[in-house]
């Protein structure tokens, strides 16, 4: 279609946040937690501040006591996830330590 310009559809960044700070003007987050329960298509992440609810569209490939990263939208208490990875081998205390330059930044 020759003359025709379309415009790209453009997500809205994600903010990493922890669950304690949590705007309500946030529309789509980054959360780092472990998984307290879990069933069917949907979970409760708990990062070490406060716990959320996760919907997801499909069945995901991880366990309860599983350490995940979820990107997704935030509706009101509820994350819609878009993508959820298991965060192997990584260093809580760390990234506790210096979570608060990652806010300050991203």
């Amino acid at each position: 279609m020759e003359g025709v310009r379309l415009t790209p559809v453009r997500r809205a960044p994600s903010k990493h946040r922890k669950i304690k700070d949590i705007d309500e003007k946030d529309i789509r987050i980054s959360l780092i937690g472990a998984v307290i329960s879990k069933k069917d298509f949907e979970f409760i992440l708990d990062d070490g501040t406060g716990q959320i609810n996760v919907i997801c569209e499909e069945d995901v490939d991880f366990k309860e006591g599983d350490l995940v990263r979820v990107v997704g939208r935030l509706f009101t208490d509820v994350v819609q996830a878009e993508i959820v990875k298991k965060v192997e081998d990584m260093d809580m205390d760390l990234y506790n330590s210096v979570y608060e330059l990652i806010k300050e930044y991203f």
